[in-house]
């Protein structure tokens, strides 16, 4: 038996300006984050994840990255 979700959600707040000699786009704050998560159930059951998204604070972006991999019958992480 295996069950697959995935989802993503993002949001944020800025503002377009334009000036006489400039015009462009400002982000004040944003967050942005996307996973999937997928669940195996063959003679031992596992969950295997990931989620990857970014943060921009002032039109400055920062990545977040994450995985997992965990043994649910021996209740321990699963070791690359």
């Amino acid at each position: 038996n295996e069950a697959y979700i995935s989802a993503w959600a993002s949001a944020g707040i800025g503002f377009d300006y334009q000036t006489p000699v400039n015009s462009g786009r400002m982000t004040i704050a944003a967050v942005s984050l996307s996973g999937s998560l997928l669940y195996i159930n063959h003679e031992k059951a596992e969950l295997h994840g990931k989620m990857d998204g970014s943060v921009t604070i002032l039109n400055c972006d920062f990545g977040v990255g994450m995985q997992v991999d965990y043994d649910i019958d021996n209740k321990r992480k699963i070791s690359s």
